[in-house]
């Protein structure tokens, strides 16, 4: 290790291992420093956490009126979404299904190659007629 500047002597060596110890104990100091400003930061969030929650109990003791309102009004909302869903629904059920004419079928079906493990087709192509769930 004779590359390091100063390592080869006794002097130099006790002075870096005293700016090496010193450094160590300041970082932990630091570290020290922290943990308790967190620590007092972690009280401050619960006093914060209380505080809010006292401000929204006496909002809500001063305007129940207002609460009732919203309340109707997200209600009627709630109602108007769901006669929307119904009436989509069913819209989409009168919808008519769409199916291949028989010429695109049995060119579909001509286009297939065979199965090598069975003879069989996909329900809609061999029943077009047939409708199926």
């Amino acid at each position: 290790m004779s590359w390091y500047r100063g390592w080869d002597t006794l002097a130099s060596v006790t002075r870096w291992h005293n700016f090496l110890e010193i450094a160590g104990i300041v970082c932990l100091a630091l570290l020290v420093g922290t943990e308790i400003l967190a620590f007092q930061y972690g009280h401050r969030k619960d006093a914060l956490i209380v505080a809010a929650e006292e401000a929204v109990a006496e909002q809500r003791r001063r305007d129940p009126d207002a609460t009732e309102t919203r309340r109707k009004a997200e209600m009627e909302a709630a109602e108007a979404r769901g006669r929307t869903e119904v009436d989509g629904q069913h819209n989409r059920l009168q919808k008519p299904t769409k199916r291949l004419r028989t010429s695109k079928n049995n060119k579909l079906i001509d286009g297939l190659p065979p199965f090598s493990s069975s003879n069989s087709l996909p329900r809609f192509l061999a029943f077009p007629d047939k409708k199926f769930a």
